[in-house]
């Protein structure tokens, strides 16, 4: 199967952008968000405004020069001052940075309550729990009251050798999912680990880079996003020139594509990915033509075939992952110009 995609439209001076729904909002001119397909300015900011999501509503925040969430409702925008907006927990209450403290908070009104006493940067928000890294260990809260369930320590599992032969400490990368109550943890050093939820004990310990055999040990980059594949109970891993899934009934580690192998001018990496339905969308560079992402992508989600793929030019990188929203994809440059493409087959 060949996709097809045709650049329908480009825009610049763009800092970041959310795409979801039919819909896509971005913010540009260091002043203003607009939303695409209304072409109306629905919010201005003299700060600077990242971290563009959509997790039931578009939110965003500024970030210089002092914190502010941009909380974007169906029928009004909200303003929290001071506030750095994590994830919706649900459709009234909200999950942010406040004083340097994590919270909960009210979306009507404002009413807060401390879950972490400091700000937390790998966590996962489920029913009523969140799990999150802090101080070398993960944490199982109450997204109620901030209560502690159950801690595990990731230090107790020691040092491990990085591919310069450095000793390093394994550290927490991403909390992934839980799947039949397994907490799922991947670890800077190449180990997934399993804890059940309920008690906080360790179930799994999979050190995947010992299973697999990889061409170049240094060709696996933690920092890229894993995904949870919900409908397929399996972990996806586009990193770096690996293609790698864990089958979490099985436990089976699956190298399904090296991207090293074979001339060089035909290997591919990969630098930010996203999935959605039976297709990885990613940026990378192919033949190792530049130092950074220049290549925007689509690949079959099992197989790891490269079914589209376009280079852009003078683009100084594509440092975030594309987002897809219907028949649209979207990939930002680190030049400030937003790329629409349309899926034309």
């Amino acid at each position: 199967m060949k996709l097809t995609y045709q650049e329908i439209d480009k825009l610049s001076d763009v800092t970041s952008f959310a795409a979801a729904n039919g819909k896509m909002l971005f913010y540009r001119n260091i002043e203003e968000i607009v939303s695409y397909f209304d072409n109306k300015i629905i919010f201005r900011s003299k700060n600077y405004v990242d971290y563009f999501t959509f997790d039931r509503y578009f939110f965003a925040n500024e970030t210089i020069p002092k914190a502010g969430g941009i909380l974007f409702l169906e029928k009004e925008v909200k303003y929290f001052k001071d506030l750095f907006i994590n994830k919706l927990i649900n459709n009234h209450e909200l999950l942010g940075s406040f004083e340097n403290r994590t919270v909960k908070m009210n979306i009507a009104t404002g009413d807060s309550v401390e879950l972490f006493p400091d700000n937390i940067f790998y966590f996962l928000a489920f029913e009523n729990l969140i799990a999150a890294d802090l101080d070398g260990k993960i944490q199982l809260r109450s997204l109620l009251d901030g209560s502690e369930i159950w801690n595990f320590d990731v230090n107790s599992f020691g040092s491990f050798k990085y591919y310069n032969n450095e000793d390093l400490p394994y550290k927490v990368q991403q909390v992934i999912c839980v799947n039949k109550d397994i907490l799922w943890t991947l670890l800077f050093g190449g180990r997934l680990i399993g804890i059940n939820i309920k008690n906080g004990k360790l179930l799994h310990d999979i050190n995947f880079l010992k299973i697999i055999s990889l061409v170049y040990p240094n060709s696996i980059n933690y920092s890229v996003q894993i995904h949870f594949d919900e409908d397929n109970e399996e972990i996806i891993w586009l990193t770096n020139q690996n293609l790698i899934k864990i089958d979490l009934n099985t436990l089976e580690v699956k190298h399904v594509k090296d991207y090293s192998i074979g001339p060089r001018e035909q290997h591919w990496r990969f630098m930010t990915s996203t999935i959605k339905d039976n297709l990885i969308y990613f940026t990378g560079d192919y033949g190792w033509k530049l130092g950074v992402a220049n290549v925007i992508g689509v690949m079959d989600k099992k197989s790891g075939e490269v079914l589209w793929s376009q280079a852009l030019e003078k683009t100084r990188g594509l440092p975030t992952p594309p987002q897809v929203s219907e028949n649209k994809l979207y990939v930002l440059s680190a030049s400030k110009t937003l790329y629409i493409f349309e899926r034309t087959q």
